[in-house]
Protein backbone atom coordinates (compact mmCIF):
# COMPACT_ATOMS: atom_id res chain seq x y z
CA UNK A 1 0.00 0.00 0.00
CA UNK A 2 2.88 2.61 0.66
CA UNK A 3 4.74 1.58 -1.87
CA UNK A 4 2.04 2.67 -4.32
CA UNK A 5 1.33 5.32 -2.03
CA UNK A 6 5.00 6.39 -1.97
CA UNK A 7 4.55 5.90 -6.35
CA UNK A 8 1.72 8.31 -6.59
CA UNK A 9 3.14 10.98 -4.41
CA UNK A 10 6.81 10.67 -6.38
CA UNK A 11 5.09 11.15 -9.43
CA UNK A 12 2.72 13.85 -8.41
CA UNK A 13 5.40 15.53 -6.83
CA UNK A 14 7.57 15.13 -9.46
CA UNK A 15 5.13 16.57 -12.04
CA UNK A 16 4.22 19.69 -9.87
CA UNK A 17 7.98 21.02 -9.32
CA UNK A 18 9.00 20.35 -12.93
CA UNK A 19 5.64 22.12 -14.29
CA UNK A 20 6.84 24.93 -12.36
CA UNK A 21 10.58 24.76 -13.16
CA UNK A 22 9.19 24.61 -16.44
CA UNK A 23 7.39 27.86 -16.31
CA UNK A 24 10.27 30.05 -14.95
CA UNK A 25 12.10 28.80 -17.09
CA UNK A 26 9.33 29.64 -20.31
CA UNK A 27 9.31 32.98 -18.64
CA UNK A 28 13.29 33.07 -18.26
CA UNK A 29 13.35 32.11 -22.13
CA UNK A 30 10.55 35.11 -22.96
CA UNK A 31 12.41 37.99 -20.51
CA UNK A 32 16.05 36.38 -22.50
CA UNK A 33 13.97 36.96 -26.09
CA UNK A 34 12.36 40.70 -25.43
CA UNK A 35 16.16 41.84 -23.56
CA UNK A 36 17.71 40.41 -26.79
CA UNK A 37 15.42 42.25 -29.19
CA UNK A 38 15.97 45.45 -26.66
CA UNK A 39 19.39 44.89 -27.00
CA UNK A 40 19.77 44.87 -30.71
CA UNK A 41 17.49 48.02 -30.78
CA UNK A 42 19.68 49.80 -28.75
CA UNK A 43 22.52 48.40 -30.51
CA UNK A 44 21.33 49.53 -33.65
CA UNK A 45 20.35 53.15 -33.03
CA UNK A 46 24.06 53.41 -31.89
CA UNK A 47 25.03 52.04 -34.97
CA UNK A 48 22.82 54.90 -36.60
CA UNK A 49 24.71 57.46 -34.18
CA UNK A 50 27.96 56.30 -35.76
CA UNK A 51 27.08 56.25 -39.73
CA UNK A 52 25.53 59.57 -38.99
CA UNK A 53 28.68 61.10 -37.20
CA UNK A 54 31.20 59.74 -40.24
CA UNK A 55 28.07 60.97 -43.42
CA UNK A 56 28.24 64.83 -41.57
CA UNK A 57 31.81 64.91 -42.82
CA UNK A 58 31.43 65.52 -46.86
CA UNK A 59 34.41 64.53 -47.32
CA UNK A 60 33.61 60.75 -46.94
CA UNK A 61 32.44 58.92 -49.71
CA UNK A 62 29.12 57.33 -48.55
CA UNK A 63 29.75 53.78 -49.87
CA UNK A 64 32.84 53.72 -47.88
CA UNK A 65 31.02 54.57 -44.98
CA UNK A 66 28.27 52.44 -45.62
CA UNK A 67 29.80 48.86 -47.05
CA UNK A 68 31.81 47.61 -43.17
CA UNK A 69 28.12 47.97 -41.71
CA UNK A 70 26.20 46.56 -44.68
CA UNK A 71 28.83 43.39 -44.00
CA UNK A 72 29.43 42.89 -41.02
CA UNK A 73 25.93 44.04 -39.05
CA UNK A 74 23.84 43.54 -41.80
CA UNK A 75 22.68 47.39 -42.24
CA UNK A 76 20.53 48.51 -44.89
CA UNK A 77 20.87 52.56 -45.88
CA UNK A 78 19.28 54.65 -48.21
CA UNK A 79 20.68 58.08 -48.43
CA UNK A 80 18.65 60.78 -50.36
CA UNK A 81 19.03 64.68 -50.83
CA UNK A 82 15.66 66.73 -50.07
CA UNK A 83 14.35 66.29 -53.45
CA UNK A 84 14.20 62.07 -52.79
CA UNK A 85 17.25 62.22 -55.22
CA UNK A 86 19.01 58.69 -54.49
CA UNK A 87 22.50 59.24 -53.36
CA UNK A 88 23.43 55.67 -51.93
CA UNK A 89 21.36 52.60 -51.33
CA UNK A 90 22.42 49.41 -50.23
CA UNK A 91 22.45 45.93 -52.15
CA UNK A 92 20.89 43.77 -49.13
CA UNK A 93 17.96 41.79 -49.71
CA UNK A 94 14.87 41.55 -47.41
CA UNK A 95 12.42 38.23 -47.63
CA UNK A 96 10.00 41.45 -48.07
CA UNK A 97 10.83 42.81 -51.51
CA UNK A 98 13.01 45.96 -50.37
CA UNK A 99 10.37 48.65 -51.81
CA UNK A 100 7.73 47.01 -49.78
CA UNK A 101 10.08 47.00 -46.68
CA UNK A 102 10.69 51.02 -47.45
CA UNK A 103 6.95 52.03 -48.02
CA UNK A 104 5.96 50.26 -44.75
CA UNK A 105 8.93 51.95 -42.92
CA UNK A 106 7.81 55.45 -44.24
CA UNK A 107 4.06 54.61 -43.39
CA UNK A 108 5.01 53.43 -39.78
CA UNK A 109 7.17 56.86 -39.47
CA UNK A 110 4.10 58.77 -40.58
CA UNK A 111 2.24 56.95 -38.66
CA UNK A 112 4.41 57.76 -35.30
CA UNK A 113 5.69 60.99 -35.76
CA UNK A 114 9.17 59.42 -35.50
CA UNK A 115 10.86 62.72 -36.54
CA UNK A 116 10.00 66.16 -37.54
CA UNK A 117 11.61 67.10 -40.70
CA UNK A 118 13.40 70.83 -39.60
CA UNK A 119 14.91 71.21 -43.37
CA UNK A 120 15.24 75.01 -42.83
CA UNK A 121 17.11 74.23 -39.55
CA UNK A 122 20.79 73.23 -39.65
CA UNK A 123 20.61 70.79 -37.30
CA UNK A 124 20.53 66.84 -37.94
CA UNK A 125 17.96 65.49 -36.08
CA UNK A 126 17.67 61.06 -35.66
CA UNK A 127 14.20 59.58 -35.59
CA UNK A 128 13.60 56.81 -32.51
CA UNK A 129 13.81 53.47 -33.38
CA UNK A 130 10.89 52.03 -34.43
CA UNK A 131 9.85 48.31 -35.28
CA UNK A 132 7.35 47.27 -38.05
CA UNK A 133 6.74 43.82 -39.64
CA UNK A 134 7.22 42.92 -43.26
CA UNK A 135 4.85 40.76 -45.42
CA UNK A 136 6.82 37.36 -44.84
CA UNK A 137 6.36 37.22 -41.00
CA UNK A 138 9.56 39.08 -41.03
CA UNK A 139 10.33 41.72 -38.66
CA UNK A 140 12.23 44.96 -38.93
CA UNK A 141 14.25 48.21 -36.98
CA UNK A 142 14.22 51.45 -38.77
CA UNK A 143 15.61 54.76 -38.36
CA UNK A 144 14.71 58.17 -40.30
CA UNK A 145 17.05 60.75 -39.91
CA UNK A 146 17.96 64.04 -41.71
CA UNK A 147 21.65 64.80 -41.65
CA UNK A 148 23.42 68.26 -42.56
CA UNK A 149 27.18 67.95 -43.01
CA UNK A 150 29.75 70.77 -42.22
CA UNK A 151 28.80 72.62 -45.97
CA UNK A 152 25.45 72.58 -44.84
CA UNK A 153 23.81 70.09 -47.72
CA UNK A 154 21.02 68.37 -46.07
CA UNK A 155 20.75 64.73 -46.90
CA UNK A 156 17.67 61.96 -45.34
CA UNK A 157 19.24 58.44 -44.55
CA UNK A 158 16.70 55.43 -44.06
CA UNK A 159 18.32 52.34 -41.84
CA UNK A 160 16.52 49.11 -41.37
CA UNK A 161 18.21 45.88 -39.87
CA UNK A 162 15.94 42.72 -39.77
CA UNK A 163 15.65 41.51 -36.54
CA UNK A 164 16.33 37.73 -35.19
CA UNK A 165 12.88 36.22 -35.47
CA UNK A 166 11.76 34.31 -32.15
CA UNK A 167 12.10 31.14 -33.61
CA UNK A 168 15.69 31.57 -34.67
CA UNK A 169 16.67 32.91 -31.01
CA UNK A 170 14.78 30.20 -29.25
CA UNK A 171 16.60 27.61 -31.49
CA UNK A 172 19.80 29.36 -30.43
CA UNK A 173 18.55 28.90 -26.62
CA UNK A 174 17.27 26.17 -26.68
CA UNK A 175 20.08 23.10 -25.95
CA UNK A 176 21.01 25.83 -23.00
CA UNK A 177 17.31 25.53 -21.41
CA UNK A 178 17.11 21.74 -22.37
CA UNK A 179 19.49 20.90 -20.75
CA UNK A 180 18.92 22.85 -17.55
CA UNK A 181 15.15 21.28 -17.92
CA UNK A 182 16.75 18.10 -17.52
CA UNK A 183 19.37 18.63 -14.81
CA UNK A 184 16.31 20.06 -13.04
CA UNK A 185 14.59 17.05 -13.71
CA UNK A 186 17.81 14.63 -12.50
CA UNK A 187 17.64 16.47 -9.15
CA UNK A 188 14.29 16.70 -8.49
CA UNK A 189 13.90 12.67 -8.92
CA UNK A 190 16.74 12.76 -6.24
CA UNK A 191 15.44 15.41 -4.32
CA UNK A 192 11.88 14.05 -3.82
CA UNK A 193 12.90 10.73 -3.53
CA UNK A 194 14.99 11.21 -0.64
CA UNK A 195 12.08 13.40 0.99
CA UNK A 196 9.49 11.19 0.17
CA UNK A 197 11.63 8.62 1.94
CA UNK A 198 11.55 10.64 4.84
CA UNK A 199 8.47 11.53 5.34
CA UNK A 200 6.38 8.17 4.60
CA UNK A 201 9.22 6.75 6.83
CA UNK A 202 7.06 7.43 10.46
CA UNK A 203 3.82 6.27 8.30
CA UNK A 204 5.87 2.93 8.01
CA UNK A 205 7.29 2.93 11.50
CA UNK A 206 3.46 3.27 12.35
CA UNK A 207 1.68 0.61 10.09
CA UNK A 208 4.53 -2.05 10.80
CA UNK A 209 3.83 -1.02 14.83
CA UNK A 210 0.37 -1.19 14.32
CA UNK A 211 0.82 -4.64 12.40
CA UNK A 212 2.64 -5.91 15.02
CA UNK A 213 0.31 -4.54 17.88
CA UNK A 214 -2.89 -6.27 15.71
CA UNK A 215 -1.13 -9.61 15.58
CA UNK A 216 -0.15 -9.39 19.45
CA UNK A 217 -3.53 -8.28 20.20
CA UNK A 218 -5.13 -10.13 18.53
CA UNK A 219 -3.59 -13.22 20.10
CA UNK A 220 -3.39 -11.38 23.61
CA UNK A 221 -7.02 -11.01 23.17
CA UNK A 222 -7.69 -14.34 21.93
CA UNK A 223 -6.29 -16.10 24.66
CA UNK A 224 -8.31 -14.63 27.64
CA UNK A 225 -11.52 -15.01 25.55
CA UNK A 226 -10.47 -18.92 25.21
CA UNK A 227 -9.56 -19.09 28.97
CA UNK A 228 -13.39 -17.98 30.05
CA UNK A 229 -15.15 -19.55 27.32
CA UNK A 230 -13.29 -22.82 29.03
CA UNK A 231 -14.27 -21.93 32.49
CA UNK A 232 -17.34 -20.64 31.65
CA UNK A 233 -18.42 -24.33 29.81
CA UNK A 234 -16.50 -25.87 33.66
CA UNK A 235 -19.45 -24.20 35.55
CA UNK A 236 -21.80 -24.92 33.54
CA UNK A 237 -21.19 -28.54 33.38
CA UNK A 238 -20.61 -28.58 37.37
CA UNK A 239 -23.82 -26.64 37.78
CA UNK A 240 -26.17 -29.02 35.56
CA UNK A 241 -24.92 -32.24 37.02
CA UNK A 242 -26.10 -30.61 40.37
CA UNK A 243 -29.46 -29.72 38.81
CA UNK A 244 -29.65 -32.93 37.85
CA UNK A 245 -29.23 -34.37 40.80
CA UNK A 246 -31.74 -32.57 42.68
CA UNK A 247 -34.52 -33.21 40.16
CA UNK A 248 -33.73 -36.98 40.66
CA UNK A 249 -34.01 -36.81 43.92
CA UNK A 250 -37.09 -35.19 43.50
CA UNK A 251 -38.33 -37.99 41.21
CA UNK A 252 -37.18 -40.63 43.67
CA UNK A 253 -34.74 -41.80 41.55
CA UNK A 254 -31.35 -42.53 40.83
CA UNK A 255 -28.44 -40.24 39.58
CA UNK A 256 -24.44 -41.35 38.34
CA UNK A 257 -23.11 -38.10 39.50
CA UNK A 258 -19.22 -39.22 38.83
CA UNK A 259 -20.02 -38.70 35.06
CA UNK A 260 -19.09 -34.47 34.81
CA UNK A 261 -20.25 -33.98 31.37
CA UNK A 262 -23.73 -35.67 31.71
CA UNK A 263 -25.96 -36.92 34.30
CA UNK A 264 -28.15 -40.04 34.16
CA UNK A 265 -31.18 -40.90 36.20
CA UNK A 266 -31.57 -44.06 36.97
CA UNK A 267 -35.20 -45.68 36.63
CA UNK A 268 -34.91 -47.62 39.79
CA UNK A 269 -36.15 -47.07 43.57
CA UNK A 270 -33.81 -44.98 45.33
CA UNK A 271 -33.96 -43.70 49.02
CA UNK A 272 -34.19 -39.55 48.28
CA UNK A 273 -32.20 -38.40 51.24
CA UNK A 274 -28.84 -40.46 50.26
CA UNK A 275 -29.39 -38.78 46.68
CA UNK A 276 -29.57 -35.52 47.90
CA UNK A 277 -27.00 -36.36 50.49
CA UNK A 278 -24.67 -37.58 47.44
CA UNK A 279 -25.72 -34.62 45.24
CA UNK A 280 -24.96 -32.02 48.30
CA UNK A 281 -21.45 -33.52 48.11
CA UNK A 282 -20.89 -32.88 44.66
CA UNK A 283 -21.89 -29.81 44.82
CA UNK A 284 -19.58 -29.13 47.82
CA UNK A 285 -16.79 -30.29 45.55
CA UNK A 286 -17.13 -28.21 42.68
CA UNK A 287 -18.01 -25.28 44.56
CA UNK A 288 -14.04 -25.14 44.81
CA UNK A 289 -13.98 -25.25 40.94
CA UNK A 290 -16.65 -23.10 40.28
CA UNK A 291 -14.49 -20.08 42.76
CA UNK A 292 -10.99 -20.70 40.74
CA UNK A 293 -13.34 -20.26 37.51
CA UNK A 294 -14.65 -17.40 38.19
CA UNK A 295 -11.53 -15.77 39.41
CA UNK A 296 -9.28 -16.72 36.36
CA UNK A 297 -12.39 -15.52 34.22
CA UNK A 298 -12.17 -11.40 36.87
CA UNK A 299 -8.45 -11.49 36.46
CA UNK A 300 -8.60 -12.25 32.28
CA UNK A 301 -11.58 -9.62 32.38
CA UNK A 302 -9.64 -7.30 34.02
CA UNK A 303 -6.50 -7.47 31.62
CA UNK A 304 -9.09 -7.08 28.77
CA UNK A 305 -10.85 -3.90 30.63
CA UNK A 306 -7.27 -2.49 31.05
CA UNK A 307 -6.04 -3.24 27.46
CA UNK A 308 -9.29 -1.09 26.54
CA UNK A 309 -8.87 2.08 28.76
CA UNK A 310 -5.38 2.50 27.94
CA UNK A 311 -6.82 2.31 23.73
CA UNK A 312 -9.33 4.86 24.62
CA UNK A 313 -7.01 7.12 26.56
CA UNK A 314 -4.72 7.12 22.92
CA UNK A 315 -7.88 7.54 20.54
CA UNK A 316 -8.78 10.08 22.68
CA UNK A 317 -5.63 12.13 22.96
CA UNK A 318 -5.73 11.38 18.99
CA UNK A 319 -8.62 13.19 18.73
CA UNK A 320 -7.33 16.48 20.91
CA UNK A 321 -9.50 15.94 24.05
CA UNK A 322 -7.20 14.99 26.60
CA UNK A 323 -6.98 18.19 28.71
CA UNK A 324 -4.67 18.34 32.09
CA UNK A 325 -6.41 19.73 35.21
CA UNK A 326 -4.04 21.87 37.31
CA UNK A 327 -3.65 22.52 40.72
CA UNK A 328 -0.82 22.68 43.25
CA UNK A 329 0.75 19.80 44.13
CA UNK A 330 3.18 19.04 47.05
CA UNK A 331 5.85 16.28 45.83
CA UNK A 332 6.55 15.63 49.26
CA UNK A 333 3.20 13.88 49.43
CA UNK A 334 2.89 12.51 46.15
CA UNK A 335 6.07 10.65 46.02
CA UNK A 336 5.51 9.03 49.42
CA UNK A 337 1.88 8.23 48.11
CA UNK A 338 4.02 6.01 44.92
CA UNK A 339 6.41 5.04 47.48
CA UNK A 340 3.89 3.46 49.94
CA UNK A 341 1.46 2.63 46.91
CA UNK A 342 4.37 0.00 45.44
CA UNK A 343 6.64 -0.77 48.90
CA UNK A 344 4.32 -3.86 49.31
CA UNK A 345 4.67 -5.21 45.65
CA UNK A 346 8.35 -4.85 45.24
CA UNK A 347 8.46 -6.61 48.77
CA UNK A 348 6.25 -9.31 47.16
CA UNK A 349 8.65 -9.55 44.70
CA UNK A 350 11.55 -9.65 46.47
CA UNK A 351 12.77 -6.25 45.55
CA UNK A 352 14.60 -3.57 47.58
CA UNK A 353 12.50 -0.10 47.36
CA UNK A 354 14.60 2.96 48.04
CA UNK A 355 13.45 6.51 48.66
CA UNK A 356 16.05 9.02 47.06
CA UNK A 357 13.94 12.29 47.64
CA UNK A 358 13.67 12.45 51.39
CA UNK A 359 16.38 15.14 52.45
CA UNK A 360 14.94 17.64 48.55
CA UNK A 361 12.60 20.48 50.13
CA UNK A 362 9.86 20.60 47.31
CA UNK A 363 8.50 23.81 45.93
CA UNK A 364 5.08 23.52 45.27
CA UNK A 365 4.09 22.42 41.59
CA UNK A 366 1.82 23.21 39.11
CA UNK A 367 0.62 20.47 37.26
CA UNK A 368 -1.82 17.98 36.81
CA UNK A 369 -1.69 15.40 40.20
CA UNK A 370 -3.03 12.57 38.27
CA UNK A 371 -1.44 12.99 35.15
CA UNK A 372 2.47 12.71 37.15
CA UNK A 373 1.37 10.05 38.67
CA UNK A 374 0.23 7.84 36.66
CA UNK A 375 3.28 8.72 34.77
CA UNK A 376 5.62 7.48 37.60
CA UNK A 377 3.40 4.49 38.08
CA UNK A 378 3.82 3.41 34.65
CA UNK A 379 7.46 3.83 35.30
CA UNK A 380 7.35 1.43 38.69
CA UNK A 381 5.21 -1.12 37.00
CA UNK A 382 7.72 -1.56 34.07
CA UNK A 383 10.66 -1.44 36.14
CA UNK A 384 9.21 -3.94 38.73
CA UNK A 385 8.41 -5.98 35.62
CA UNK A 386 11.93 -6.09 34.85
CA UNK A 387 13.39 -6.77 37.71
CA UNK A 388 14.70 -9.49 38.99
CA UNK A 389 14.84 -11.06 42.62
CA UNK A 390 16.82 -9.22 45.32
CA UNK A 391 17.35 -6.12 43.10
CA UNK A 392 16.79 -2.42 43.34
CA UNK A 393 14.39 0.21 42.11
CA UNK A 394 15.04 3.78 43.59
CA UNK A 395 12.36 6.76 43.31
CA UNK A 396 15.18 9.33 42.76
CA UNK A 397 14.12 13.34 42.68
CA UNK A 398 16.86 16.34 41.92
CA UNK A 399 15.93 20.28 42.24
CA UNK A 400 17.38 22.81 40.07
CA UNK A 401 16.60 26.45 39.43
CA UNK A 402 14.36 25.78 36.58
CA UNK A 403 13.24 22.34 36.94
CA UNK A 404 12.71 19.26 39.05
CA UNK A 405 13.76 15.83 37.42
CA UNK A 406 11.78 12.32 39.04
CA UNK A 407 13.88 9.13 38.01
CA UNK A 408 12.82 5.64 38.77
CA UNK A 409 16.03 3.83 38.30
CA UNK A 410 15.93 -0.04 38.05
CA UNK A 411 18.99 -2.67 38.05
CA UNK A 412 17.04 -5.40 35.35
CA UNK A 413 18.00 -6.48 32.33
CA UNK A 414 17.68 -2.58 30.47
CA UNK A 415 17.21 -1.68 27.18
CA UNK A 416 19.20 -2.48 23.83
CA UNK A 417 20.43 0.66 22.26
CA UNK A 418 18.44 0.08 19.32
CA UNK A 419 15.31 -0.35 21.12
CA UNK A 420 16.04 3.25 22.74
CA UNK A 421 14.94 5.02 19.74
CA UNK A 422 11.14 3.51 19.27
CA UNK A 423 10.69 2.81 23.27
CA UNK A 424 8.05 5.66 23.66
CA UNK A 425 6.01 4.76 20.21
CA UNK A 426 2.68 3.47 20.28
CA UNK A 427 2.64 -0.39 20.28
CA UNK A 428 6.22 -0.79 20.49
CA UNK A 429 7.81 -3.82 22.46
CA UNK A 430 11.22 -4.81 22.89
CA UNK A 431 10.10 -8.17 23.75
CA UNK A 432 9.20 -9.33 20.25
CA UNK A 433 7.58 -12.62 21.62
CA UNK A 434 5.30 -11.07 23.73
CA UNK A 435 5.75 -13.62 26.74
CA UNK A 436 4.52 -10.95 28.71
CA UNK A 437 1.10 -11.48 28.72
CA UNK A 438 0.29 -8.21 30.79
CA UNK A 439 2.34 -5.51 28.31
CA UNK A 440 1.11 -4.28 24.80
CA UNK A 441 3.65 -1.37 24.21
CA UNK A 442 1.29 0.62 25.25
CA UNK A 443 2.30 2.27 28.81
CA UNK A 444 5.07 4.33 27.66
CA UNK A 445 3.55 5.65 24.40
CA UNK A 446 0.64 7.07 27.41
CA UNK A 447 3.64 8.56 29.33
CA UNK A 448 4.48 10.29 26.11
CA UNK A 449 1.08 11.41 25.35
CA UNK A 450 1.00 12.66 28.77
CA UNK A 451 3.91 14.30 29.16
CA UNK A 452 2.84 16.67 26.20
CA UNK A 453 -0.51 17.54 28.46
CA UNK A 454 0.89 18.51 31.29
CA UNK A 455 3.71 19.83 29.42
CA UNK A 456 6.99 17.91 30.32
CA UNK A 457 10.01 15.76 29.33
CA UNK A 458 10.19 11.93 29.28
CA UNK A 459 13.06 10.27 28.49
CA UNK A 460 15.45 6.94 29.34
CA UNK A 461 19.11 6.29 29.99
CA UNK A 462 21.39 3.46 31.13
CA UNK A 463 21.59 3.09 34.93
CA UNK A 464 24.56 2.52 37.04
CA UNK A 465 25.94 -1.49 37.20
CA UNK A 466 22.83 -2.00 34.37
CA UNK A 467 19.71 -1.46 34.05
CA UNK A 468 17.39 1.81 32.63
CA UNK A 469 16.66 4.92 34.05
CA UNK A 470 13.26 6.54 33.56
CA UNK A 471 12.56 10.10 34.20
CA UNK A 472 10.09 13.34 33.53
CA UNK A 473 11.39 16.39 33.99
CA UNK A 474 8.90 18.90 35.17
CA UNK A 475 9.91 22.88 34.71
CA UNK A 476 9.29 24.99 37.79
CA UNK A 477 7.27 28.28 35.83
Amino acid sequence: MLNSLYKKLHIVFISSIMLIISIITGILCANSIKNKLFNDSVFFSRLSMFIIYELENPDKNPQTIFKPYENNYSVFALLTDTQGNEIYQSELAFPTNRDTVLNLFQKQVNLESAVTLERNNAVTSQGATLSFRGSSHDKYFGIFSIIVDKDGNIQQLVLLQQQQSVFTLIKRQLPFYITIWFLSLFCTILVSHFLLKHAIKPTEKMLKSQKNFIASASHELKAPLAVILANNDKINDTVNVCIDCFNCSAANTSVDCSNNTASVCMNYPSDSVNTLASCLDRLSGGLFDIQKAVNIIEAETMQMSELIKKLLFLASSDAGTGKAIKSLVNLDTLLITLYETYEAVCRKNGISLEADFMDICFPELYTDKDYLFQILSIYMDNAIAHSKTSSEIRIKAVLSNKNITLSIIDNGQGISEKDKPYIFDRFYCADKSHTDKAHFGLGLSIVKELAKLLPSEVGLSNSEGGGATFFVVLPLK
